[in-house]
């Protein structure tokens, strides 16, 4: 909380653009997430959530943040038996970058005002 009184008041943003979470009031979300440290009151479009599962299942990760324990997250429990380690995490690092609908949520304007406030 600390952190909060010394930063900078941020303004709004002056064109928010289309946001796919419509109805979300961005004041609402940055006082919860100030006084909780959590807001569940997003959820994403299911075409964007369908595209991003998709992406998941057919693109190799990376188990616990180590490029040399690559897996297809559907082959999680063979991979923790063939790298004889459990793999608590899976990343997919700069591999996202192919995910349009993961770039689409990481751009949205209204995620985007969220996190300069």
């Amino acid at each position: 909380r600390l952190h909060w009184r010394g930063a900078k008041p941020v303004r709004p943003a002056q064109k928010a653009g289309e946001t796919m979470f419509a109805g979300v009031d961005r004041d609402a979300v940055v006082d919860a997430l100030r006084s909780d440290g959590l807001f569940s009151g997003l959820a994403l479009p299911q075409s964007i959530h369908e595209e991003i599962a998709s992406f998941a299942k057919r693109t190799s990760c990376f188990g616990n943040f180590d490029r040399r324990l690559e897996f297809l997250p559907v082959k999680h429990a063979e991979a923790e038996k063939h790298f004889g380690r459990p793999l608590l995490s899976g990343h997919f690092f700069e591999r996202i970058l192919d995910c349009n609908a993961a770039l689409t949520v990481q751009r949205d304007p209204l995620l985007l005002d969220i996190a300069a406030h």
